[in-house]
């Protein structure tokens, strides 16, 4: 619907030199009021093409933001899990430490007591040295990992962090985990990834069914009205002029200079660039899916190895202890006990936190970040 209004005046004065009876003059304003209404009736799906893509690009959009949603909070969660890495290594290197100088103390006890030997003492004091330069180190990664985590929560690094501790008895099997076939399928169903490439082949389909449909007749209501008054040169009255008109119009593209087939090749080619864009994201959501349940079942081997290793090195350790303390064993045999010792707990810890984060990352793929797989 449009709306008009015109404002004009008109002047006019003849002078006559030989006659001025004939001389006149006329001034006067000339104004004009028109309103066109034109009321779409039928388009043959135009319409609803244009709403069908608008709702397209929507759904994609929001897609959109929920992937990103869960891309920062993997981000978070895999920046938590290596600050949780580095302070497992921490309590392992504080243990190996302090394993480190219970076995100095021994030895120092027997050279004190004139039954040990003086290299002996010096190889245990090498060890628990580097046993404490070892923890220094592990102590400087584990508050470099807390600032980094700090600064991903939008705190300052130097903020102090209590993290939670990782659960130490994780006992699964491979049936708590689900069928392969089963987890790619809810991923490709619910990944914000692939949501949003396949909105975004929906919305190009849509869009090329919009240009199709913009070559289509359309049939609208129009309606003008317009009133106007004209004054008359040497009349005195003004004429006023009203018309009006109601109609049904049919207008029917003929030719365009070919824009509309430009457009629909376009957007043809739009479409398949989504549908390459959509099986490329679903093969990499696939293949995160493989990786993090290969990681997870992987893991849960791994932790049961890691508690026999843990038990038979703790057992190996006491008895080594005993044996050197009775005069039987010797000091390199309680070293390397204590040192598999301090590396079975490393490499426990180490486990826990892949296994969290592979949880996390499964939990990703799936769209369901925060569910369990």
């Amino acid at each position: 619907m449009t709306a008009g209004a015109a404002l004009g005046r008109v002047t006019a004065d003849s002078r006559f030199p030989d006659n001025a009876d004939f001389n006149s003059s006329f001034s006067g304003t000339s104004n004009e009021l028109r309103l066109d209404v034109n009321w779409l009736l039928f388009d043959f799906g135009v319409r609803n093409a244009s709403v069908s893509y608008e709702a397209g690009l929507l759904t994609a959009a929001t897609a959109s933001l929920e992937r990103a949603v869960q891309t920062v909070f993997l981000e978070t969660a895999e920046t938590y899990f290596e600050a949780q890495a580095a302070f497992a290594a921490l309590n392992s290197a504080t243990q190996a430490e302090q394993l480190a100088r219970e076995v100095f103390e021994v030895v120092q006890t027997k050279v004190g007591a004139g039954v040990g030997l003086e290299s002996d003492r010096l190889q245990a004091r090498t060890a628990w040295a580097q046993a404490s330069l070892d923890r220094v180190s592990a102590e400087r990664r584990s508050r470099a990992a807390l600032g980094v985590l700090a600064v991903a929560l939008h705190f300052r690094p130097n903020v102090s962090l209590i993290l939670a501790p990782l659960p130490s008895n994780i006992v699964q099997t491979a049936e708590a985990l689900p069928e392969i076939e089963a987890l790619i399928g809810r991923a490709l169903n619910a990944n914000p990834g692939v949501l949003a490439a396949r909105a975004r082949l929906e919305a190009a389909r849509r869009a090329e069914r919009v240009a199709q449909a913009a070559g289509r007749p359309r049939i609208s209501l129009v309606a003008v009205g317009v009133r106007s008054d004209t004054p008359v040169d040497r009349v005195a009255t003004r004429q006023t002029i009203e018309t009006t008109s109601v109609g049904v119009q049919l207008s029917v593209p003929i030719f365009d200079g070919h824009r509309r087939r430009s457009r629909i090749q376009q957007s043809h080619a739009e479409a398949l660039d989504r549908d390459a864009e959509l099986f490329s994201a679903s093969r990499q959501v696939e293949r995160d899916v493989w990786d993090s349940y290969v990681g997870i079942r992987s893991n849960w081997d791994e932790l049961a190895v890691c508690r026999e290793l843990v038990d038979a090195a703790d057992a190996s350790y006491a008895l080594a202890l005993g044996r050197y303390k009775s005069g039987v064993g010797t000091i390199l045999e309680l070293m390397s006990a204590q040192a598999s010792l301090a590396s079975a707990r490393t490499q426990q810890s180490d486990a826990i936190s892949r296994e969290q984060l592979m949880r996390v990352r499964l939990a990703a793929a799936l769209g369901v970040i925060d569910s369990t797989p």
